[in-house]
Protein backbone atom coordinates (compact mmCIF):
# COMPACT_ATOMS: atom_id res chain seq x y z
CA UNK A 1 0.00 0.00 0.00
CA UNK A 2 1.61 3.56 -1.13
CA UNK A 3 1.01 6.07 1.59
CA UNK A 4 0.78 10.03 0.67
CA UNK A 5 0.89 13.03 2.51
CA UNK A 6 -2.40 14.54 4.67
CA UNK A 7 -2.64 16.99 2.47
CA UNK A 8 -1.35 14.99 -1.52
CA UNK A 9 -4.37 14.54 -3.57
CA UNK A 10 -6.75 17.39 -1.82
CA UNK A 11 -8.62 19.08 -3.72
CA UNK A 12 -10.16 21.56 -1.39
CA UNK A 13 -13.16 23.54 -2.43
CA UNK A 14 -14.08 21.73 -5.63
CA UNK A 15 -17.31 19.46 -4.02
CA UNK A 16 -18.86 20.40 -0.73
CA UNK A 17 -22.38 18.16 0.55
CA UNK A 18 -25.25 19.62 2.28
CA UNK A 19 -25.61 18.10 5.46
CA UNK A 20 -28.42 19.81 6.75
CA UNK A 21 -31.66 18.08 7.35
CA UNK A 22 -30.38 14.84 9.16
CA UNK A 23 -29.23 16.22 12.84
CA UNK A 24 -31.68 18.65 14.01
CA UNK A 25 -33.77 15.36 15.35
CA UNK A 26 -30.91 14.56 17.35
CA UNK A 27 -28.82 15.36 20.60
CA UNK A 28 -24.90 16.96 19.41
CA UNK A 29 -23.11 15.51 18.77
CA UNK A 30 -22.58 11.73 19.47
CA UNK A 31 -19.80 10.02 18.53
CA UNK A 32 -21.05 8.58 15.07
CA UNK A 33 -22.69 12.13 14.28
CA UNK A 34 -19.09 13.25 14.58
CA UNK A 35 -17.87 10.79 12.24
CA UNK A 36 -20.25 11.50 9.55
CA UNK A 37 -19.32 15.14 9.45
CA UNK A 38 -16.21 13.89 9.60
CA UNK A 39 -16.49 11.95 6.45
CA UNK A 40 -18.40 14.97 4.64
CA UNK A 41 -15.33 17.14 5.62
CA UNK A 42 -13.16 14.18 4.09
CA UNK A 43 -15.54 13.82 1.01
CA UNK A 44 -15.07 17.62 -0.06
CA UNK A 45 -11.07 17.61 1.19
CA UNK A 46 -10.47 15.17 -1.54
CA UNK A 47 -12.90 16.42 -3.82
CA UNK A 48 -15.23 13.55 -3.68
CA UNK A 49 -17.96 13.39 -6.07
CA UNK A 50 -20.97 11.40 -4.84
CA UNK A 51 -24.05 12.37 -6.58
CA UNK A 52 -25.57 9.12 -8.63
CA UNK A 53 -22.71 7.07 -7.63
CA UNK A 54 -22.30 3.96 -6.04
CA UNK A 55 -22.25 3.67 -2.46
CA UNK A 56 -21.67 1.36 0.35
CA UNK A 57 -21.47 1.06 4.01
CA UNK A 58 -20.08 -1.85 5.51
CA UNK A 59 -21.60 -2.78 8.76
CA UNK A 60 -24.56 -0.61 8.51
CA UNK A 61 -28.03 -0.80 7.95
CA UNK A 62 -30.89 1.23 7.23
CA UNK A 63 -31.89 1.87 10.85
CA UNK A 64 -28.96 3.16 13.66
CA UNK A 65 -29.27 4.05 17.14
CA UNK A 66 -28.78 7.45 17.76
CA UNK A 67 -29.65 9.57 20.48
CA UNK A 68 -32.10 11.92 21.10
CA UNK A 69 -32.16 15.30 23.14
CA UNK A 70 -34.72 13.54 25.67
CA UNK A 71 -33.98 12.91 28.99
CA UNK A 72 -34.04 9.18 30.34
CA UNK A 73 -35.98 9.31 33.20
CA UNK A 74 -34.73 8.26 36.80
CA UNK A 75 -35.36 4.83 37.41
CA UNK A 76 -37.80 4.27 40.42
CA UNK A 77 -35.01 1.94 42.54
CA UNK A 78 -32.69 5.03 41.97
CA UNK A 79 -35.08 8.29 43.29
CA UNK A 80 -34.28 7.26 47.26
CA UNK A 81 -30.58 7.89 46.40
CA UNK A 82 -31.37 11.10 44.28
CA UNK A 83 -33.45 12.25 47.14
CA UNK A 84 -30.45 11.99 49.62
CA UNK A 85 -27.99 13.63 47.20
CA UNK A 86 -30.70 16.79 46.86
CA UNK A 87 -31.13 16.43 50.74
CA UNK A 88 -26.97 16.82 51.42
CA UNK A 89 -26.73 19.34 48.70
CA UNK A 90 -24.80 17.92 46.11
CA UNK A 91 -24.80 17.38 42.48
CA UNK A 92 -27.11 14.89 40.57
CA UNK A 93 -25.70 12.96 37.84
CA UNK A 94 -27.17 13.90 34.64
CA UNK A 95 -29.51 11.97 33.48
CA UNK A 96 -28.64 9.79 30.34
CA UNK A 97 -29.89 10.28 26.94
CA UNK A 98 -32.72 8.41 25.29
CA UNK A 99 -31.63 6.23 22.49
CA UNK A 100 -33.70 5.49 20.02
CA UNK A 101 -33.53 3.09 16.45
CA UNK A 102 -34.24 5.98 13.45
CA UNK A 103 -33.09 5.96 9.69
CA UNK A 104 -29.68 6.04 9.15
CA UNK A 105 -29.12 9.71 8.63
CA UNK A 106 -26.35 8.48 5.83
CA UNK A 107 -29.35 7.81 3.79
CA UNK A 108 -30.13 11.65 3.31
CA UNK A 109 -26.86 11.99 1.90
CA UNK A 110 -25.66 8.97 0.10
CA UNK A 111 -28.97 8.55 -1.89
CA UNK A 112 -27.62 5.51 -4.17
CA UNK A 113 -26.14 3.56 -0.25
CA UNK A 114 -26.66 0.02 0.03
CA UNK A 115 -25.66 -1.87 3.19
CA UNK A 116 -23.68 -4.70 4.08
CA UNK A 117 -24.31 -6.68 7.09
CA UNK A 118 -23.82 -10.29 8.36
CA UNK A 119 -27.01 -9.70 10.15
CA UNK A 120 -26.51 -9.00 13.29
CA UNK A 121 -27.09 -4.86 12.95
CA UNK A 122 -30.43 -5.81 10.93
CA UNK A 123 -31.69 -8.12 13.69
CA UNK A 124 -31.13 -5.66 16.54
CA UNK A 125 -32.55 -2.87 14.71
CA UNK A 126 -35.42 -4.32 13.49
CA UNK A 127 -34.30 -3.44 9.98
CA UNK A 128 -34.32 -5.16 7.11
CA UNK A 129 -31.10 -7.25 4.99
CA UNK A 130 -29.69 -5.66 2.40
CA UNK A 131 -26.83 -7.02 1.51
CA UNK A 132 -25.84 -10.04 3.85
CA UNK A 133 -22.38 -10.58 3.69
CA UNK A 134 -18.84 -10.85 5.72
CA UNK A 135 -15.21 -9.35 4.81
CA UNK A 136 -13.55 -12.23 6.73
CA UNK A 137 -15.54 -14.70 4.24
CA UNK A 138 -13.76 -15.06 0.58
CA UNK A 139 -17.12 -16.04 -1.26
CA UNK A 140 -19.21 -13.11 0.44
CA UNK A 141 -16.27 -10.51 -0.99
CA UNK A 142 -15.95 -11.97 -4.36
CA UNK A 143 -19.43 -11.56 -5.15
CA UNK A 144 -19.34 -7.50 -4.54
CA UNK A 145 -15.75 -6.62 -5.22
CA UNK A 146 -14.89 -3.82 -6.98
CA UNK A 147 -18.63 -2.65 -7.40
CA UNK A 148 -18.47 0.54 -5.45
CA UNK A 149 -17.40 3.91 -5.75
CA UNK A 150 -17.33 5.41 -2.31
CA UNK A 151 -17.16 2.61 0.51
CA UNK A 152 -17.55 3.67 4.45
CA UNK A 153 -17.56 2.19 7.60
CA UNK A 154 -18.56 3.67 10.86
CA UNK A 155 -17.78 2.02 14.45
CA UNK A 156 -17.10 -1.74 12.67
CA UNK A 157 -13.55 -2.17 12.70
CA UNK A 158 -13.51 -2.56 16.63
CA UNK A 159 -16.24 -5.92 16.49
CA UNK A 160 -13.84 -7.52 13.93
CA UNK A 161 -11.76 -10.52 14.75
CA UNK A 162 -9.18 -10.21 11.96
CA UNK A 163 -8.60 -6.38 11.16
CA UNK A 164 -6.11 -6.84 8.48
CA UNK A 165 -8.51 -9.02 6.78
CA UNK A 166 -11.12 -6.83 6.70
CA UNK A 167 -9.49 -3.80 5.78
CA UNK A 168 -7.77 -5.49 2.72
CA UNK A 169 -11.13 -6.99 1.57
CA UNK A 170 -12.62 -3.45 2.16
CA UNK A 171 -10.87 -2.15 -0.25
CA UNK A 172 -11.57 -4.64 -2.83
CA UNK A 173 -15.00 -3.21 -2.85
CA UNK A 174 -14.24 -0.22 -4.39
CA UNK A 175 -13.96 0.12 -8.08
CA UNK A 176 -10.57 1.70 -9.18
CA UNK A 177 -10.17 5.35 -8.14
CA UNK A 178 -12.97 5.02 -5.26
CA UNK A 179 -12.90 6.52 -2.08
CA UNK A 180 -12.79 4.40 0.95
CA UNK A 181 -13.33 6.00 4.50
CA UNK A 182 -13.32 3.94 7.83
CA UNK A 183 -13.82 5.08 11.11
CA UNK A 184 -13.34 3.51 14.53
CA UNK A 185 -12.51 3.95 18.07
CA UNK A 186 -9.37 4.55 19.99
CA UNK A 187 -11.02 4.39 24.03
CA UNK A 188 -14.83 3.43 23.95
CA UNK A 189 -16.71 1.44 26.86
CA UNK A 190 -16.87 -1.90 26.11
CA UNK A 191 -19.58 -2.51 23.37
CA UNK A 192 -20.13 -5.97 22.22
CA UNK A 193 -22.43 -6.04 19.16
CA UNK A 194 -21.87 -9.13 19.14
CA UNK A 195 -18.29 -8.78 20.19
CA UNK A 196 -15.73 -5.85 21.30
CA UNK A 197 -12.18 -6.83 20.11
CA UNK A 198 -9.94 -4.10 19.30
CA UNK A 199 -9.11 0.23 19.59
CA UNK A 200 -7.17 1.55 17.28
CA UNK A 201 -4.64 4.40 17.13
CA UNK A 202 -4.10 6.44 13.65
CA UNK A 203 -0.81 4.65 13.29
CA UNK A 204 -2.67 1.25 14.42
CA UNK A 205 -5.93 1.76 11.88
CA UNK A 206 -3.52 2.69 8.90
CA UNK A 207 -1.23 -0.50 9.83
CA UNK A 208 -4.30 -2.30 9.17
CA UNK A 209 -3.98 -1.43 5.64
CA UNK A 210 -1.12 -2.39 4.48
CA UNK A 211 -0.43 -5.20 1.64
CA UNK A 212 -4.28 -3.26 0.93
CA UNK A 213 -4.52 -2.60 -3.27
CA UNK A 214 -4.90 1.27 -2.27
CA UNK A 215 -2.77 4.80 -1.58
CA UNK A 216 -3.63 6.08 1.90
CA UNK A 217 -4.32 9.68 1.86
CA UNK A 218 -5.14 10.07 5.75
CA UNK A 219 -5.18 8.24 8.86
CA UNK A 220 -5.43 10.72 11.95
CA UNK A 221 -7.93 11.55 14.67
CA UNK A 222 -11.67 11.96 13.93
CA UNK A 223 -11.98 12.83 17.88
CA UNK A 224 -8.27 13.07 20.01
CA UNK A 225 -7.68 10.20 21.36
CA UNK A 226 -11.52 8.91 21.42
CA UNK A 227 -11.50 8.17 17.49
CA UNK A 228 -9.65 7.69 14.44
CA UNK A 229 -10.42 7.48 11.16
CA UNK A 230 -8.57 6.57 7.36
CA UNK A 231 -8.97 7.73 3.40
CA UNK A 232 -7.91 5.87 0.91
CA UNK A 233 -8.11 5.72 -2.83
CA UNK A 234 -7.97 2.14 -4.42
CA UNK A 235 -5.36 1.97 -7.64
Amino acid sequence: METLPTNGGHQSGKFSLDRTGWQCDFAAPTMRQKAIDHFLDAVTRHGVETKDKSCIDVGGNEKVYLQTNERVPVAQDKEAAFRFLRFLGAPLPEAELNVVVTRNPLLSILPNLRFLDPGFTAETTGSGLDIKGDLLVEADVARIEGRFDVVVSFDTLEHVSDPFTFCRNFVRLAKPGAFLYLATVFSWVYHPSPEDYFRFSPTGLARCFEGADAVLLESDWVEKEISVFACLRRK
